[in-house]
């Protein structure tokens, strides 16, 4: 009798924030009800290797290209299709044009990886594998089960910054999809100018609101530090100022030896702290009679200075995350520096009034956010014109998709940011009361109440509705994830009640829309320069009832967006949906180029692969859920499609089995990429379709099992309008497999209420 086979299962974990290990541990679990012996645990450490890709780097920028963030490979793949199709015809053949975009999608990818290399804590991947034998003296096999962990590179892992870490995740970077869906269909209809322009107008609105207006946001709070100049003239003798300005003045010298610190020598470092000690005390003593009664504008400065220097080091580390923060930064900081001179020549200033110089700055900035907000409204409103234009009335439904992709990735985060920037104003003002003192506050009350639109209640708690809508329409879906077993239903009808919410989820985005390019506007215009229309008490009415509850829905937002622990729940189905957000957005993305999620991802993937094809296994089985069937089947299709040789050594000479659970390849990513994940997705008139297919990632089988209420993936090769996609009788045909295991939603696939999945496990274990 010979030796039993040894099979290595890898567990990709989903969507969410996971432990290490959790999915390894889950599947052992499920093999366990099969009639396996005890799972020991062994830990290793992988080093890590990047993905073998063309390291030829990304292009050079011009200088007027700062804030270019768009993928080299999208516009060299454009160039180079507007070329060929003026030589030989106007229009690309669908069939061609399929084909092309098929290859740019692993363009784009190479682009991703092609920068990374492991440094710091990603140079060891510390994990662990568990090992058992399967009982049944009739199919005997070894199994040893791993885990590839990612949460870790996709999320913020400290709890503490966790919070604040997903909020500006998902704000930020979601906008970047509808962009990338957008720079896709680019490619895909080089001809199509109308496409380059509603590029063009996403582009510009979404780098308004994700650098312009956060930046002149910080700007307006960084203003705060000239609070300290007033305290300390306040005080009744000189001396507090005279430290004050010392101490600003060593700020700025340390600040700038930070700067310098590459071009200075080892030997003249440590000398260089007691000289900025003696220059500060100097400073302090000196500059107030050099400059005598302009001393309170220029401490003014400095003490702009050193909050513009704070500013400017987390555009930096943004920069790395949206190009171009930087250079804004910048600018800003000039801006405000000119109107603080401005405004202290045009107006009596002298060291009892300098709140007031911060007030007048304050009211230039609000002029200029206003405006900012003003021209992306306007840019949401166009590219919305441009969205009905490219799809109105066509046969490719991809471009209706692409289309709607990138305006709800626009208009969403807007009303988020708009929102979270007034209530976050709003709780400045309530909690910081004694700082600012009777006047400063009536003054910034003043402002906020110019910029919190008088309707904005209104269209909140419509708003509101929306997400109440949509949430019940998930409701059948989140009672199943909290009790499986109790209200279990009829899987046909939780398919069916889900598709009607997919349907209803597309209408609340579509009012979501038109209130922020809309709604919120034309109410403004209205009570500006038609006050008889609306009765002047209800104006007034619905102002203050803005003003006082909009920190309080922010809050509420918040919480639902980020919120740990039991708060998590208040969002029901939206909290997995902005997780879903986040993890996509992580993956599209391409900065920074040097270590942007997918990169990283797949770098561990990669070594991991080596590592377990090193210790010559007979199979390997990819067991993967939610996002974790995206990663494993790009992964895969990049070994098999990428010019460069990149398939780690030995996969291609022993069978690989790839067992999807909830997977989103076609409900989500297809719908909502269709040009970059077109090769996901096909509309059969019988099961199964053509695509995905499972050759393009040569492996030997691909099981797909899901539940008929999962609203993140669900069947990949049935047609939409097949009602034996309901079906619990798994179907197969050469190399493709599916089976819908019952109803449920998305997070039971782990656990005993899916002894269905432990079977398929245990078949493809042999």
């Amino acid at each position: 009798m010979g030796e039993d086979r040894r099979i290595a299962i890898i567990a990709v974990h989903g969507v969410g924030h996971h432990q290490a290990g959790e999915a390894s541990h889950a599947a052992a679990d499920l093999l366990s009800t099969q009639g396996y012996s005890t799972f020991v645990e062994t830990r290793v450490r992988v080093p890590v290797r990047p993905v073998p890709s063309p390291g030829h780097g990304r292009t050079e920028r011009r200088w007027w290209q700062f804030l270019d963030e768009g993928a080299d490979t999208l516009a060299e793949a454009k160039t180079e299709a507007v070329a060929k199709t003026e030589a030989v015809a106007k229009t690309e053949p669908a069939p061609e044009r399929q084909e092309r975009m098929k290859d740019l999608s692993i363009d784009y990818m190479t682009e991703q990886l092609q920068s990374y290399y492991p440094r710091d804590k990603d140079l060891v991947y510390d994990t662990a594998y568990l090992c058992a034998k399967r009982l049944d003296p009739e199919r005997p096999a070894e199994v040893h089960v791993f885990d590839m962990y990612w949460t870790d590179i996709s999320r913020v892992s400290t709890a503490g910054l966790r919070m604040i870490g997903e909020l500006y995740q998902l704000l930020f970077y979601v906008c970047s999809l509808g962009r990338k869906s957008l720079e896709f269909a680019c490619a895909a209809y080089p001809q199509d100018r109308s496409w380059e322009a509603f590029r063009a107008c996403h582009s510009h609105a979404e780098r308004l609101l994700t650098i312009w207006i956060p930046g002149f946001n910080l700007a307006q709070l960084a203003l705060g530090i000239l609070i300290v100049p007033q305290m300390l003239y306040a005080m009744p003798h000189s001396l507090g100022a005279t430290i004050g300005i010392g101490v600003t003045f060593a700020l700025l010298v340390l600040g700038a030896l930070v700067i310098l610190r590459r071009h200075l020598t080892g030997t003249a470092w440590p000398w260089l702290f007691p000289l900025t000690a003696v220059a500060s005390l100097i400073a302090a003593l000196g500059l107030p009679r050099l400059f005598g009664q302009w001393m309170p504008l220029l401490f003014v400065e400095m003490a702009w200075a050193v909050g513009a220097g704070a500013l400017v080091a987390l555009a930096k580390i943004y920069d790395r995350r949206r190009p171009g923060a930087s250079e804004v930064s910048m600018m800003i900081v000039a801006i405000v520096a000119v109107i603080l001179a401005a405004v202290a020549f045009v107006e009596p200033f002298d060291r009892s009034n300098i709140w007031l110089l911060a007030v007048y700055a304050g009211i230039w900035l609000y002029c200029l956010l206003n405006g900012l907000w003003s021209a992306f409204i306007a840019l949401a409103f166009l590219s919305t014109l441009a969205a009905y234009f490219v799809s109105w009335n066509v046969k490719e439904p991809e471009k209706r998709r692409a289309a709607w992709t990138a305006n709800l990735s626009l208009v969403l985060p807007g009303f988020a940011i708009l929102l979270l920037n007034l209530a976050i104003w709003w709780g400045v003002v309530g909690l910081g009361e004694n700082i600012l003192g009777p006047r400063l506050k009536e003054q910034i009350e003043a402002i906020l109440t110019i910029s919190t639109p008088w309707s904005f209640a209104a269209l909140l708690g419509i708003a509101v509705g929306c997400l109440v809508w949509t949430a019940w329409g998930l409701v059948p879906s989140v009672l199943l994830e909290v009790w499986p077993r109790k209200l279990a239903q009829p899987a046909p009808a939780l398919g069916r009640s889900l598709n009607a919410f997919f349907w209803a989820a597309r209408a609340s985005g579509e009012i979501l829309r038109w209130i922020v390019i809309f709604a919120i506007p034309v109410s403004m215009l209205v009570v500006e320069y038609f006050p008889g229309w609306i009765p002047s008490d209800l104006v007034q009415g619905m102002q203050r009832f803005s003003n006082q509850y909009t920190a309080w829905i922010g809050l509420a937002l918040v919480t639902i967006i980020a919120g740990p622990g039991p708060l998590r729940a208040l969002g029901l189905g939206l909290r997995t949906a902005i997780d879903v957000a986040i993890d996509v957005a992580n993956w599209m993305r391409l900065h920074p180029v040097d270590e942007n999620p997918r990169a990283r991802i797949c770098a561990r993937y990669y070594s991991l692969l080596n590592f377990i094809l090193a210790r010559k296994y007979d199979a390997i089985v990819i067991f993967s859920h939610s996002q974790g069937t995206v990663i494993s089947a790009d992964l895969l299709r990049y070994f098999e499609k990428s010019v460069v040789p990149s398939r780690p050594e030995g996969l291609a000479d022993i069978p690989v089995y790839l067992f999807t659970m909830g997977c989103p390849l076609r409900q989500l990513y297809s719908q909502r990429f269709p040009h970059q994940y077109g090769w996901g997705r096909d509309e059969p008139p019988t099961w199964p379709g053509l695509h995905p297919d499972p050759a393009d990632l040569r492996v030997t089988q691909w099981v797909n099992a899901y539940r008929s209420g999962d609203y993140v993936g669900r069947f990949l090769w049935h047609s939409s309008r097949d009602v034996s996609a309901w079906s619990s009788t798994p179907m197969e045909i050469g190399a493709r497999r599916e089976v819908c295991i019952g109803p449920g939603a998305h997070t039971h696939y782990w656990d005993d209420t899916a002894l269905d999945i432990a079977k398929e496990l245990d078949r493809l274990v042999k």
